[in-house]
């Protein structure tokens, strides 16, 4: 008997590095694609050899174009999401090179900068205070008590109380 799968909660990824989890997507593609065309095709086969009407071939052929442009459109955000990957990793590596590393100044030495007046100093920002935590109002339920002390009826309460035939009698008197 084969293991059962272990449950991952939403959010949390499958496991695995992302190019493993990517794979798992693509065979899945791959899979739900190749039951269409064999759909298609057995179906085509049986309308062909008139076992089936003609129109048995149209459900299978909707299904598997319909397939085909959700792929188109899972390939192009494929894509994107490579394109922003490969982008924000150049990016990174831009960012990581020091600007003291840089290679040294050939030719004439640039020309150093007017001064400029200093810019008047900016408020340190207010520290946000946290949010207040939620009061809890205690419910005093001594007040649901009747002047004898009873309790008001509850109509669940007594209902696992009570035996066949109980309301019978209860209406009855």
């Amino acid at each position: 008997m084969p293991a059962a799968r272990r449950e991952t909660p939403r959010g949390e990824p499958r496991g695995g590095p992302p190019e493993a989890e990517h794979k798992r997507v693509l065979a899945a593609r791959r899979r739900l694609l190749g039951m269409l065309l064999i759909l298609v095709i057995g179906s085509g086969a049986l309308a062909f050899t008139e076992l089936a009407a003609w129109w048995v071939v149209v459900p299978p052929s909707v299904m598997l174009l319909g397939y085909l442009a959700l792929l188109r459109e899972a390939a192009k955000a494929d894509a994107e999401r490579r394109e922003l990957a490969r982008t924000s990793a150049a990016r990174a590596r831009s960012s990581a090179a020091s600007p003291t590393a840089a290679s040294p100044i050939t030719g004439p030495a640039p020309a150093p900068a007017p001064a400029r007046a200093p810019a008047p100093a900016r408020a340190p920002a207010p520290a946000r205070a946290p949010a207040p935590a939620p009061d809890a109002e205690v419910i005093d339920i001594s007040a649901s008590l009747g002047p004898a002390g009873e309790e008001f009826y509850d109509q669940y309460a007594d209902a696992k109380l009570r035996a066949v035939g109980d309301l019978a009698r209860a209406l009855a008197s």
